[in-house]
């Protein structure tokens, strides 16, 4: 503010502004009079305060924070009751934390620094409100093997239901929920809107469409001889199946199926089915013992003495075919390829003795099993008599 002479500072480059105050100058040429004063007056006024939480209806409690541009200045604010706010001045609250929000009230705030003009006054209005309940999903979010359908609903009857499939979050310009629809996997996010309510909470919701674990035209277990297995699925006929022999776990790296399987030899084959959108599908698993020649048939329960009738099961080998015969007493007949077939569980009402042979096509056939059941006189007896009763 003083008036500048020949002694004052020589003007030789841009002059920083950066508070209120008042530029003069003079120019000086040799031989001529001096010239007039020049002046300017700078007016640095803080910029206005902004808030962490902006003008808006809410469903809980608002913790808001107050920022200022310039570093080091002072906030003072109102916090008022209502939609009608106070003006700040400097003898207002100073700012020094968060202001907690848990009503309808309206925050004025201003910002100083030494030398600068006040700010201009921010102002924002919070409507609490009790927020309306948030939507839930049906079937709840998971993997499935299948497209889904989505129903979306809220416990308020009146809500009207915002969603969106592509993960954003939706408001109430997104698409309006009126009837369940299909979804091949992604997010669902989901709003409901109630008059006189905050909007709720977003809802959230991923589907996963996984594709289903591959199956074996033959069933685990042990064979006679080769086998030939293939391999299909389910999930569609676009899935790319890969699979293992080794008991390693099976990844689309594996060896990708093409054709049947010949299985010469005990392995386990394990599998997945890939597809493009899909998650890879469980590991699908097969175990199978190959032997040379036939097994003698297993009886169950075992050969022995018992105090009431039994039922005995004859196992073999899966593509074996079993030929059996029950003889009364303790000393059994050779079965033969022309002896009864085995087909289902024989009921033992006596004492008897079973005999079995497994027979595969190809292969000699195998050793005789043998198995005597002995029961009581009396428990046979009764057995002789509910037979006549009958």
């Amino acid at each position: 503010g003083t008036t500048p002479t020949s002694g004052s500072t020589k003007y030789t480059g841009a002059i920083p502004v950066s508070t209120s105050e008042t530029i003069e100058a003079i120019a000086e040429l040799s031989g001529a009079t001096n010239s007039a004063v020049a002046s300017a007056t700078y007016s640095i006024t803080v910029p206005a305060p902004t808030f962490s939480e902006g003008t808006g209806t809410y469903g809980d409690t608002q913790s808001v924070t107050i920022s200022d541009a310039i570093s080091g200045s002072t906030c003072y604010y109102t916090l008022t009751a209502g939609t009608t706010g106070t003006t700040p001045t400097t003898y207002s609250t100073k700012y020094t934390s968060a202001i907690s929000v848990t009503a309808t009230s309206v925050i004025e705030a201003l910002c100083t620094y030494s030398g600068d003009t006040n700010s201009a006054i921010a102002t924002s209005t919070y409507t609490i409100l009790p927020a309306a309940p948030t939507p839930t999903f049906s079937p709840t979010a998971g993997n499935y093997f299948d497209i889904q359908e989505i129903t979306i609903s809220d416990s308020n009857s009146s809500a009207t239901i915002y969603y969106t499939t592509d993960g954003t979050t939706p408001t109430t310009s997104s698409m309006v929920y009126t009837t369940p629809f299909g979804l091949g996997g992604g997010t669902v996010k989901a709003i409901a809107v109630v008059t006189g309510y905050a909007n709720s909470a977003v809802a959230t919701a991923v589907y996963t469409i996984q594709a289903v674990s591959p199956t074996f035209s033959l069933a685990a277990g042990s064979y006679v001889g080769s086998q030939s297995v293939t391999i299909t699925d389910a999930s569609s006929s676009s899935a790319n199946i890969y699979y293992t022999t080794n008991g390693t776990t099976p990844t689309t790296k594996s060896t990708k199926y093409r054709n049947a399987l010949t299985v010469s030899s005990s392995e386990t084959i394990e599998a997945i089915a890939a597809i493009s959108g899909y998650l890879n599908s469980p590991v699908g698993s097969a175990t199978y013992s190959i032997t040379s020649s036939s097994a003698a048939p297993t009886f169950s329960p075992a050969a022995g003495a018992y105090n009431n009738a039994q039922v005995v099961t004859i196992s073999a080998a899966l593509n074996a075919t079993i030929y059996y015969t029950v003889t009364s007493g303790t000393t059994g007949t050779t079965p033969t390829t022309s002896s009864s077939v085995y087909t289902g569980a024989i009921s033992v009402n006596s004492t008897e003795t079973m005999e079995a042979i497994a027979v595969v096509t190809g292969f000699p056939s195998s050793s005789v099993a043998t198995a005597t059941y002995t029961l009581p006189a009396v428990a046979a007896s009764r057995s002789e008599e509910r037979r006549v009763g009958k």
